[in-house]
């Protein structure tokens, strides 16, 4: 027969079990959003790519590589510190994180 379990140890599963949903819930849609971010980024950086080298190949205009570099580590680093930023969040948040990688998993999957 079914026994009912004491009221704490409802309250610690009902804490546990919500911070897990909450936590998959969160990682799904930010992967699924974020695999169709960098879907529509690749492209869109892509065209705009090719488009440069076409008019640099044609002699129209005359990109300075030094700069562009000097602009990507400065782009590259600010992303890298907001990245772990977010995940040094993300993992001090115990409850939430089992719940959260899957959850990111399978909406980057589906994205």
């Amino acid at each position: 027969m079914y026994q009912a379990l004491p009221p704490e140890i409802e309250q610690i599963l009902f804490g546990v079990l919500a911070n897990l949903t909450i936590g998959f819930i969160i990682g799904f849609l930010i992967g699924y959003a974020l695999k169709k971010v960098l879907k529509i980024t690749a492209i869109v950086l892509g065209v705009i790519l090719l488009i440069l080298l076409f008019l640099h190949y044609k002699g129209i205009i005359s990109i300075n590589y030094e700069a562009l570099e000097s602009s990507l580590r400065g782009v590259f680093e600010y992303l890298r510190i907001e990245t772990a930023g977010f995940f040094n969040f993300i993992l001090t948040s115990t409850p939430l994180v089992g719940g959260f990688i899957a959850g990111f998993l399978l909406g980057f999957k589906k994205g």
